[in-house]
C-alpha cells in the first residue's frame, strides 16, 4: 500500500554552477545552501565505492555504498551550515550527541564532498522535468479520484492520500485535511512509450519508477510493487502497476478585474 511508501521514505534547483555576487565578493553559506540543493552523485570508482547526497531545503543526507553493500547512511535529517578555519561543512545530526559531518567545497564550478573519510567529486542528478510543454502540463494541483490496489478499484480515502501537488521539480502528497505528507524531487519523460516519471523520496538512493498517462484534465499514474532490499522495477502500462493513482486537475477560479 502507499502508505508504506509515503511515511518511511524519504530528493531541485537546476544549475550546477555556483553562482557568486558581482565582483569578487565571496559566496555566503547561504548561496552555498542555495547551490547545493538537489541530488547529487559521484562516478563508481575503481572499489564499485560511491556517493549519493541529497540536499533539500536545509536537511541533508547520503548513502556510501560499495557495490551493493551499505558502507555508511543517513537519511534526510536537518543539517547545521557552517565554516572554520576557511572550510565549509553542514552537520547532520542523526542522534543525540551523533553528529555527521560533510565537507565540500566547489572548484571550478565541480563540486567535491569528504564524507565517511573520503573525497568524492560528485554530480548533479536531474531532477528537474524537462522543458517541454507536454511535462509543464503536470504543474499544479490534482485532487485523487479513485484508483486500484492488486487490480482492485479502491476509494481515494483507501490510497492515503488526497491531493498530489507538481511543480517543475517537486512532487507533494497532502492528506484529506490539507497536511503535507511528502514533498521531494521528480523528473518525467514524456517522450517515453508510456510517458515515465520518477519520484525521489526521502533517501537519497531511492527512486520510485513510475509511468502515467495525462489526457487533458485526467491523469493517472501506476506504481510498481515495492519489496524490501529491491529496487523497484517500473510497470509496463497502467494495468501492470500495483497501485494506480486517478487525478483529475484542481482548476483555480480567475478572478475578474474590478473597474478602476
Amino acid at each position: 500500500m502507499f502508505r508504506t511508501f509515503a511515511v518511511p521514505c524519504a530528493v531541485a534547483l537546476w544549475g550546477l554552477a555556483l553562482t557568486a555576487a558581482a565582483g569578487d565578493k565571496k559566496p555566503t553559506l547561504a548561496d552555498d545552501l542555495k547551490a547545493l540543493q538537489g541530488l547529487w552523485q559521484s562516478p563508481v570508482q575503481a572499489d564499485k565505492k560511491n556517493v549519493r547526497l541529497l540536499v533539500m531545503g536545509d536537511r541533508g543526507g547520503y548513502t556510501v555504498k560499495r557495490g551493493d553493500d551499505l558502507f555508511n547512511f543517513t537519511a534526510l535529517l536537518p543539517a547545521r551550515h557552517k565554516e572554520e578555519n576557511g572550510k565549509r561543512f553542514f552537520e547532520i545530526e542523526v542522534a543525540k550527541d551523533t553528529v555527521y559531518r560533510v565537507d565540500y567545497r566547489f572548484e571550478k564550478g565541480a563540486l567535491t564532498v569528504t564524507v565517511a573519510g573520503g573525497d568524492y567529486k560528485v554530480d548533479r542528478v536531474n531532477t528537474r522535468a524537462p522543458d517541454s510543454p507536454e511535462a509543464k502540463k503536470l504543474v499544479g494541483t490534482w485532487k485523487i479520484t479513485g484508483g486500484t490496489v492488486g487490480g482492485k478499484e479502491v476509494p481515494p480515502k483507501e490510497l492515503g492520500l488526497a491531493e498530489l501537488v507538481f511543480t517543475e521539480d517537486r512532487y507533494a502528497f497532502k492528506d484529506a485535511k490539507g497536511k503535507e505528507m511528502l514533498n521531494a524531487f521528480f523528473r518525467v519523460d514524456p517522450k517515453a512509450k508510456p510517458p515515465e516519471m520518477d519520484w525521489y523520496g526521502l533517501k537519497p538512493d531511492f527512486v520510485l519508477p513510475l509511468v502515467y498517462e495525462l489526457e487533458g484534465d485526467v491523469l493517472q499514474i501506476a506504481q510498481p510493487q515495492l519489496k524490501k532490499q529491491e529496487q523497484a522495477k517500473r510497470p509496463a502500462d497502467l494495468k501492470s502497476g500495483a497501485v494506480l493513482y486517478r487525478a483529475e486537475r484542481v482548476k483555480t477560479e480567475k478572478k475578474e478585474e474590478k473597474g478602476r
